[in-house]
């Protein structure tokens, strides 16, 4: 309510600086004032892409279902996470022709997913209860991102590939890949690491604080940064999300605007830093 009544008749500025702040505070990150009028950094020009560009396919890319098709056509159908089921409404779910594991997702938004270990245990009225919250919200209005204004999500059903996957968000500028993010325990202790495509450390910071062990360089690493160029070509920016698991390489999706453009830096300068290597239409390097 206070997002769709209130927060949406504030001026594009002062609405991301007032989430910013927010996201700051919450994650004792320094706060600075996000500018779109002339963005340098890369918050800032996630901001600016959301809202003064549009992509062919943008809502596409972010349908969990439709992207399915646009990622068979660039890379092959054997990437996928074999699909389960669609449904428009939560009571065409038959749990019954489920599997033991499986997992839930609305086609719109970031996150609202189901995660089922084991269908026993699973509370089906409160499922059913999330899910359709899920289908009547609108993430527009949390973030004001374009693509996520759709009319008809739906709810999809995939395989749960595995227990703790490993997943990796590769950054691609114009078709390739300059960092890759891995987070670890995010559902305990959140921790993240940001990578070059030779598997260096960077010393850089987003949203929460780097996992000091050591992570291991994916054995198919080449290939993932080869499937990430892929289905990026010929679009400006997009996180292009991974899984890799019993050897298999799977696809998770495609971000236009990773944390709409909200998640604070360690500081000003690793935003900068990051910034820089997303050269806006008209700009210069």
């Amino acid at each position: 309510w206070l997002t769709k009544n209130i927060l949406t008749v504030l001026p594009n500025v002062i609405f991301i600086n007032f989430i910013f702040l927010i996201n700051c505070v919450r994650l004792k990150r320094p706060f600075y004032l996000l500018s779109i009028r002339k963005p340098k950094t890369f918050n800032e020009k996630i901001n600016w892409l959301k809202f003064y560009t549009r992509y062919p396919n943008g809502k596409r890319l972010a349908d969990k279902l439709d992207v399915r098709s646009f990622v068979s056509d660039r890379i092959g159908s054997t990437y996928l996470v074999p699909l389960l089921g669609i449904y428009n409404d939560v009571n065409e779910i038959d749990f019954k022709e489920l599997p033991d594991k499986f997992v839930l997702k609305t086609t719109h938004g970031s996150g609202w997913n189901v995660i089922c270990m084991n269908k026993l245990n699973l509370n089906l009225d409160k499922v059913k209860q999330k899910l359709s919250e899920w289908l009547k919200r609108n993430p527009y209005y949390l973030c004001r991102e374009w693509q996520y204004n759709v009319a008809y999500p739906r709810i999809i059903c995939e395989e749960l590939i595995g227990e703790n996957v490993n997943d990796y968000k590769f950054f691609c500028f114009n078709g390739k890949v300059k960092y890759i993010q891995v987070d670890i325990d995010r559902f305990t202790q959140h921790k993240r690491n940001l990578y070059d495509t030779s598997w260096n450390l960077i010393n850089i910071e987003i949203n929460y604080p780097r996992y000091f062990d050591t992570i291991a360089r994916p054995t198919k690493l080449t290939e993932m940064i080869t499937l990430a160029e892929k289905l990026s070509s010929n679009i400006l920016f997009v996180r292009v999300d991974l899984y890799f698991h019993g050897d298999q390489v799977y696809f998770g999706e495609m971000t236009l605007f990773p944390g709409s453009g909200f998640e604070p830096f360690n500081s000003y300068a690793s935003d900068l830093e990051f910034g820089r290597v997303l050269i806006l239409n008209g700009e210069h390097d």
